[in-house]
């Protein structure tokens, strides 16, 4: 018995931690069902006290309940037509299958008692207390099968829980490409003059480029990276626009506990190179402000800056790259942002509001619209 306990113990430890714990679960309730069976069941009939008799009624109901569960019902279910003619066939080929065992054991031990009704001093022999076993018997069948029922229950969760995931990752996938070339398309355009002025200056533009874009080539499988980090790039993004337009004067006040919080790559920086491509930023008392604030699980990240008067597009027609940024959200945030824009004598302001606290928490976004 104790190398039996060890045994176990040891194929325990082999399996990962939520296959032990569901076989452990199984091993468990078989043990509370036995005992039921055997103690209150078997109290006034007699039963429990043939151990052969136990062995065997448990052992087969134990395999027919995971052979119906695992294999028979699937293949009952894997057809659309005939469902209830084959889920009653199944029934009738078992208890058929279960008769020729009992007979079959009947015959080779013929002194076996293989009943669990009547006292344990009647002769229980085939075929005269035959439903006696069968019945009892066939207690498992509405067990195993709505036990088949929840596993494919979890078994459908659990793939649609895969496939929003993949859902998520392509979307991501899908802006992500759709973000970044346009980012590209406006550094390189930016760098083309830049050549045109001085090609050392060009040289050192190009370097900040490619470290910018390698670094977001390698952001975290979640999709995140740190406030602190996303502000590196945007002060990477400020020395571009420095080599090319001399001095630019832009304010960014950070609360401290906002430096870890999770941020969505290029969010910052597309707020910044909004603000250096369409604000003036060139005048140190009209500077451009960056203001990142956290209270209350929302993260308020607010952009000021006066606006261009020469500009060739509306204000409208500049915000690409934001729509992108904007669907980048809802899909990572939904229901629990806010992206506001206003115009107003000469000021553009742009407010996000990003319920994070809850977001991270849970999983589960509330509706905060």
């Amino acid at each position: 018995m104790l190398e039996i306990r060890i045994c176990f113990l040891r194929l325990l430890q082999k399996l990962n931690g939520r296959l032990a714990g569901g076989l452990l679960m199984h091993v468990l309730v078989w043990l509370c069902f036995m005992v039921v069976s055997t103690q209150l069941l078997g109290f006034e009939s007699g039963y429990s006290k043939n151990v052969w008799n136990s062995v065997l009624f448990f052992s087969i109901q134990i395999f027919f309940f995971y052979a119906n569960s695992y294999y028979w019902l699937p293949k009952v279910f894997s057809v659309e037509k005939g469902k209830v003619r084959r889920f009653i066939w199944l029934l009738v080929a078992q208890i058929f299958c279960l008769v020729v065992f009992l007979v079959v054991i009947s015959m080779l031990f013929g002194n076996l008692r293989i009943s669990f009704a009547g006292s344990f001093n009647d002769w229980l022999l085939i075929p005269y207390n035959l439903p006696a076993f069968v019945l009892p018997f066939l207690a498992y069948w509405p067990f195993s099968t709505g036990y088949y029922y929840l596993v494919q229950s979890k078994a459908i969760s659990a793939e649609n829980r895969r496939l929003r995931h993949e859902t998520m990752l392509l979307s991501q996938r899908w802006l992500k490409a759709e973000l970044n070339p346009h980012f590209m398309n406006n550094c390189y355009h930016f760098l083309d003059g830049l050549m045109l002025i001085d090609v050392k200056k060009a040289e050192e533009g190009l370097v900040l480029i490619q470290d910018m874009m390698q670094y977001y080539l390698l952001v975290p499988k979640d999709g995140f990276i740190e406030v602190k980090n996303e502000l590196d790039q945007c002060k990477r993004l400020m020395k571009l626009y420095r080599l090319r337009y001399g001095d630019i004067f832009v304010s960014v006040q950070m609360e401290e506990e906002v430096a870890h919080l999770p941020c969505l790559p290029m969010c910052l920086v597309l707020l910044m190179e909004n603000m250096l491509k369409y604000g003036v930023v060139n005048q140190k008392e009209e500077a451009a402000e960056l203001r990142l604030t956290y209270k209350g699980g929302v993260l308020e990240i607010t952009t000021f800056n006066k606006i261009r008067r020469l500009r060739q597009k509306p204000l409208a027609s500049t915000s690409r790259g934001l729509a992108n940024l904007e669907s980048q959200l809802q899909h990572f945030y939904p229901n629990a942002f806010v992206l506001s824009r206003k115009e107003e004598n000469g000021i553009y302001r742009l407010q996000l509001r990003i319920w994070v606290e809850n977001s991270l928490r849970s999983g589960i976004v509330e509706d905060y619209s």
